[in-house]
């Protein structure tokens, strides 16, 4: 299995995140870029039904979670991660709205959405889920 894989993975695994039918995760760090995520965030709010995809919201801060989320945080595809392991992992960095694709050939991919291509970008992935 890839590297890259296996560290995701074992990341979910840490989150207490089994992954098994998800194969979307867009992970949104709360720090960073405010409209990119409150954009990030507004596509959450409207797919959060959506089993295709899974969201994980990285800060440790709870009062900021509490804040930007709110109920949120209690629905079925979204994942906290209090720790930062998104951003301790090399999967986000300060702002950036990172997609992960699990692919069936033991790989992952990435892309990253970030500044004005954001909206474009959740268009796009509204379409894919």
């Amino acid at each position: 299995m890839e590297k890259r894989r296996e560290s995701f993975i074992r990341m979910l695994d840490e989150l207490g995140y089994a992954p098994q039918h998800a194969k979307l995760y867009l992970l949104i760090p709360l720090k960073g870029c405010s409209e990119c995520v409150d954009d990030a965030l507004e596509f959450m709010s409207a797919n959060k039904e959506s089993k295709n995809i899974k969201f994980i919201i990285s800060s440790n801060e709870a009062k900021l979670i509490n804040i930007k989320i709110g109920s949120l945080k209690n629905a079925p595809s979204v994942i906290i991660d209090v720790k930062n392991l998104t951003e301790k992992e090399g999967f986000t960095s300060f702002g950036t709205i990172m997609l992960i694709k699990i692919m069936d050939n033991k790989s992952i991919e990435t892309k990253s959405f970030i500044g004005s291509s954001i909206k474009a970008d959740l268009r796009q992935l509204k379409e894919s889920i």
